[in-house]
């Protein structure tokens, strides 16, 4: 038979090997929670992110909307003819073309035929 102080450390041994696994997994579970909660922390801050670009681009989109009317509106006629009138410029009532020449006969009278 075994001396008693023999089983008894047995018995602590396997006591603390007992205790360690059970700080161990207490270790993982508090690493896993903090892993979580810093993951939440993040998404919930993207989230927060993504909602004012959200109210930026609805803003910004006004904007230009209001900018489109504003460009539409001073490309008017009403506003052209306003503009003319404050230039000083006048009306031209009689409107002549040039005519482009044609390009065959442009280069054949460069180019030297045989």
């Amino acid at each position: 038979m075994l001396p008693s102080f023999y089983t008894h450390s047995q018995y602590a041994k396997a006591q603390n090997g007992r205790i360690a696994t059970n700080v161990l997994i207490l270790a993982m579970v508090l690493l896993l929670g903090l892993v979580y909660l810093w993951q939440i922390n993040n998404l919930v801050r993207q989230g927060y992110t993504l909602r004012n670009f959200q109210g930026e681009i609805k803003l910004l989109q006004e904007e230009n909307r209001k900018l489109q009317l504003d460009i539409s509106q001073s490309q008017s006629l009403p506003k052209l003819q306003e503009a003319v009138k404050d230039f000083g410029l006048v009306l031209v009532s009689n409107v002549s073309h040039i005519e482009k020449p044609n390009p065959k006969v442009v280069a054949s009278q460069v180019v030297k035929q045989p």
